[in-house]
């Protein structure tokens, strides 16, 4: 079976991007900026992207071709209709209107053919979303380059996702992060992010209980902070083959102007004696009768230097005693 397959239906797809009927609104001139992200995946190792976004005469230009190649990408991926999806939606977002498939003919978008950015699809929908959502999370990080003061922080753009089966019984959902904060706002908590939202393909299973919350003060610091990710909870009361797909774990959402990123994405399987380890991301496991699956989503970056107030240390430690 595919993993996380229900996840499928769900997804964006660049031929569903309808266009609007109002007029597009003028494309700012955009100098040169940068920006690389990476992909967590097995083990302590990283897929990195990186995108160079320059405009000018209502064109956009994004390279992606100093990407990883696709040689050791474990099945994540996004074919060439995949990367300008993400290019449209991060378009979308930075400048705050509803994506339009007729921004396809604003944008070029540069890739290499055996980069595992815009060169191969991904294995499974799982996979997919975190492919999409990074893409999409490097093409706004460097429009914040380019349009300094105009586009938000770093967001958790997919949250985790988490497939649980037994027999015939199937749980597989997509569970929110948080978005970054903006110039003008703080981030929205349980973002449903235009990736992929809130999915649950849950029935009433009799061996599963859920309980979900906010993650208080997941979020990053800042002027305008970060919003909270959520914490939900899957306790089994039989033995359950278990697959979490989660990023975010060791590569944090980026702050933008010296404001902090958000707290860690978690999870763990705690034991009936309250024993707990850590999941490994993207690789089945067994979640034993009267054990509990424990996730916790990152929230997002904040946005904007809070002055001394908001920041950890004193400023006397560096400019000396008040008293002196």
């Amino acid at each position: 079976m595919t993993p996380f397959g229900p996840l499928h239906a769900h997804l964006p797809r660049l031929q569903a991007l309808v266009a609007g009927d109002d007029a597009l609104p003028t494309l700012p001139t955009a100098p040169i900026g940068s920006f690389g992200d990476d992909l967590a995946l097995r083990g302590k190792a990283r897929l990195r992207v990186r995108v160079v976004a320059k405009g000018t005469g209502g064109r956009l230009r994004l390279d992606f071709r100093d990407s990883d190649t696709a040689s050791d990408a474990d099945g994540f991926g996004l074919d060439e209709d995949d990367l300008r999806l993400a290019s449209v939606l991060a378009l979308a977002a930075a400048l705050g209107t509803e994506p339009d498939r007729r921004w396809l003919d604003h944008l070029d978008v540069l890739h290499e053919a055996g980069s595992w950015v815009g060169g191969v699809a991904a294995s499974d929908p799982g996979r997919r979303a975190f492919s999409l959502a990074r893409a999409f999370d490097a093409v706004l990080g460097a429009l914040a380059a380019s349009w300094p003061g105009r586009v938000g922080a770093g967001s958790n753009t997919v949250g985790a996702v988490v497939e649980l089966r037994a027999d015939d019984d199937q749980l597989c959902e997509a569970i929110p992060g948080g978005e970054g904060a903006t110039p003008s706002r703080s981030g929205r908590s349980g973002w449903t992010s235009p990736i992929l939202g809130m999915v649950s393909t849950a029935a009433f299973v009799p061996w599963l209980s859920i309980t979900q919350r906010s993650r208080e003060r997941s979020g990053g610091g800042g002027a305008r902070v970060g919003s909270d990710g959520v914490i939900r909870t899957y306790a089994v009361t039989r033995d359950v083959t278990a697959l979490v797909g989660i990023d975010r774990v060791s590569n944090p959402p980026h702050g933008i102007d010296r404001a902090g990123p958000p707290r860690p994405s978690v999870a763990v399987r705690i034991d009936g004696s309250g024993s707990s380890e850590p999941v490994t991301p993207w690789t089945p496991f067994t979640l034993t009768a009267g054990s509990t699956l424990h996730i916790e989503t990152a929230g997002g970056a904040g946005h904007g230097f809070g002055g001394y107030g908001d920041i950890e240390f004193d400023p006397s430690d560096w400019f000396g005693s008040k008293d002196d």
